[in-house]
């Protein structure tokens, strides 16, 4: 999913309105945002997991890029056995 720059609050909303589809898909894929830095990538998926979800994992691949070794397979049951 690429998101335009967001500090426009119509360009938020119709990004978050998607998001929101997308959670109530019931066999949705993981989310992965990719994008220009500065547009709100981060700022949009912290909303996301904050207001519509109980628990929700952030991960940032610049800040921890020690990280990606867990995702060297598209299998959630193997991610999840690694740690």
């Amino acid at each position: 999913m690429y998101i335009c720059n967001i500090q426009n609050k119509k360009m938020f909303r119709e990004a978050y309105s998607t998001l929101i589809e997308w959670k109530n898909e019931t066999k949705r894929k993981p989310l992965l945002f990719r994008g220009a830095r500065q547009i709100g990538k981060s700022y949009l998926v912290k909303q996301l997991g904050e207001n519509e979800f109980d628990n929700y994992i952030l991960i940032n691949f610049k800040k921890t890029p020690e990280l990606i070794k867990l995702f060297n397979t598209f299998d959630p049951y193997k991610i999840v056995e690694q740690n």
